[in-house]
């Protein structure tokens, strides 16, 4: 199927739907000068959850935020969302856009398929800056509360995806421990370009709960570490000084990296990029061009 091409009404950006193995992605494509920036999101996210750094970045690189199987305008079918099938999705869809070498910014679960996608595909990266990875899996989805330590699905709202109404999500946001922190910017994002308003006047997150099945990720089986080796390109870990993992699992993924740093953030969640966009594009922008040779 050949690529469809259409051109948005607000700040000059094109959506491009592209079809890999059967499944339709769509990527948000902001324009700019430069090398192609990728920006790949996290689970319960999509392409434009990035608007507020794609807009301060888009004057230095060509900026495309994809969305990921099962996210935003991509279909969302019933499997395929394990991390290292997200790393062949990835690498079919910037095949499909025809994207020459390029630097990647990616967030939490999108660091995990960046990663693998670099590991596999280190000729493609110029450098990359990935916020938060998730290091391996499936500990991940023990983490965050979706699975027991024996891989069993634990009860819950953990997949819940639509509320009473738009005032009703607006208040959770703002509420909830986690979201509340996000700039009104990135707010208004989420509620204007992540969220579907039903004909019923409920809202629907723009994420399918298919990606988020028991028994994948029960076999969800990845490590960053064991391909470390081969993600030869710049690659800047940020994390946020609370991290758990920080000592554990990223310093040492970071000093196993060839051309690996480690930038440790104070005062900031999990969601940087969405808390602090301006210094998420700052230090993205002086690390990836500066750091290429």
């Amino acid at each position: 199927m050949s690529e469809i091409v259409i051109r948005e009404q607000s700040e000059g950006r094109t959506s491009r739907f592209v079809t890999v193995e059967g499944v339709r992605f769509h990527a948000l494509d902001w324009g700019g000068g430069g090398a192609p920036l990728v920006l790949v999101h996290g689970g319960r996210r999509t392409g434009r959850s990035w608007n507020a750094v794609a807009r301060r970045l888009r004057n230095d690189f060509r900026v495309i935020a994809l969305d990921m199987r099962g996210h935003g305008e991509s279909d969302g079918p019933e499997s395929g969302y394990r991390a290292a099938e997200g790393a062949q999705d990835m690498a079919g869809i910037i095949e499909e856009l025809d994207l020459p070498p390029h630097h990647v910014v990616s967030h939490s679960y999108g660091g995990a398929i960046s990663g693998l996608y670099a590991a596999n595909h280190p000729d493609r990266v110029l450098g990359m800056v990935m916020i938060e990875p998730v290091p391996d899996g499936p500990a991940h989805w023990v983490r965050v509360n979706m699975l027991n330590e024996d891989l069993t699905e634990k009860p819950g709202p953990g997949r819940r995806n639509t509320w009473s109404s738009l005032d009703d999500l607006k208040a959770r946001l703002a509420n909830n421990n986690m979201t509340r922190v996000w700039t009104p910017e990135a707010l208004e994002d989420v509620l204007n370009e992540e969220t579907i308003v039903l004909p019923d006047g409920r809202a629907q997150a723009a994420w399918s709960v298919n990606a988020y099945g028991p028994e994948e990720m029960a076999t969800d089986v990845f490590r960053l570490m064991d391909g470390a080796d081969r993600m030869t390109m710049p690659i800047l870990i940020v994390v946020a000084e609370e991290n758990r993992l920080l000592e554990s699992h990223l310093r040492p993924l970071a000093e196993a990296l060839p051309r690996g740093q480690i930038q440790v953030m104070p005062d900031v969640g999990h969601a940087i990029y969405m808390q602090v966009p301006d210094e998420t594009a700052d230090i993205a922008r002086r690390f990836l061009l500066t750091a290429r040779d």
